[in-house]
């Protein structure tokens, strides 16, 4: 049984017109669903750095404001304020912590966790024996005081720069963010627009 040769050709075209169409969609459904998935990643990351900036600035106001107490007591002798800074101890020790079991999936912004962890065990212990000192009568000295508020200012240092490079990351997963949002739709475009070509090539 003889085909007619324009019955083939339209069951070519007929065929293209489906298939292309059918494919390209699917194409681009699971295109799509890959960029959700990484879109959802980068949110996520992005939101994390404000969770981890957020985390580092209490853990920095708490280690000031237990700054303050010390100073406080040194001046005053009134056990008010000891208490104060006993009560701070454990907050500021898991709240330290706490920073560190965030970044874990950042190594270096770990070994600055651990760090600042270490810088503020020693300034807390340094301020400890000034706090004896002062609870036995004697007033702690102005170079005592002085490398007490170098220590403090060195671990500062160290907040501005486990912020800044946490800031640089949130910035940089920001950027990659618009830059995704503004790409994507327009490669799905030009699949929809070369989509459309294929039936007409294959019919000609």
């Amino acid at each position: 049984m003889t085909i007619d040769p324009d019955s083939a050709q339209f069951s070519r075209a007929l065929r293209a017109a489906i298939f292309w169409p059918v494919s390209v969609i699917f194409l681009t459904a699971l295109l799509l669903l890959l960029f959700a998935i990484q879109l959802f990643q980068v949110i996520r990351w992005y939101d994390h750095s404000y969770e981890v900036l957020g985390q580092t600035k209490k853990c920095e106001n708490e280690l000031v404001a237990m700054q303050n107490q010390a100073r406080g007591y040194f001046l005053t002798g009134l056990p008010v304020f000891i208490d104060s800074i006993d009560k701070d101890r454990k907050t500021i020790d898991t709240d330290f912590a706490n920073l560190k079991q965030i970044v874990k999936d950042n190594p270096p912004q770990q070994i600055r966790a651990d760090d600042l962890i270490q810088a503020k065990d020693t300034w807390v212990l340094f301020s400890l024996n000034n706090i004896a000192m002062r609870s036995h009568g004697t007033v702690p000295g102005a170079d005592s005081l002085v490398l007490g508020k170098t220590i403090m200012d060195g671990i500062l240092a160290k907040f501005d720069k486990f912020s800044s490079v946490e800031e640089k990351l949130r910035q940089d997963r920001l950027d990659r963010l618009r830059l995704a949002g503004t790409l994507q739709p327009l490669r799905h475009a030009g699949a929809f627009r070369r989509a459309r070509q294929f039936p007409l090539n294959e019919v000609g």
